[in-house]
């Protein structure tokens, strides 16, 4: 899991600097609006990361489901998003790939660090 939220921090934090400074690297189409919504994902992404970085340090079980909740939603949302965007031209295909990824990733994490159900 470590190994999975330094991944997720190091990938986020990159594209969300990316975004933030230099839009323009990643858009296809950099008009005003196109760069004003990469900005805004800039800090989705960077929140993410932060989310990630946390992760490694923390140590409360629920804190980690928590936090496995939340990117795995993130993860699946990216990928729905990333994969209508490239079924209509303008998303690359690794993109795609890469959320799916960390989703079907933190999917196995999440399932495998759960509290069992109590027998009461």
């Amino acid at each position: 899991m470590k190994l999975l939220n330094l991944a997720n921090a190091l990938f986020e934090g990159i594209v969300g600097l990316i975004l933030l400074f230099t839009p323009t690297i990643l858009l296809l189409n950099p008009d005003p609006l196109a760069i004003s919504l990469a900005r805004t994902f800039a800090i989705a992404a960077l929140s993410v990361a932060l989310l990630s970085a946390l992760m490694l340090r923390s140590k409360s079980h629920g804190e980690v489901q928590i936090g496995l909740m939340v990117l795995l939603a993130f993860h699946i949302g990216q990928t729905v998003i990333q994969l209508l965007g490239y079924l209509d031209g303008f998303t690359p295909l690794p993109i795609v790939f890469i959320h799916v990824l960390f989703a079907l990733s933190y999917g196995y994490v999440y399932r495998s660090h759960r509290l069992p159900k109590s027998s009461v």
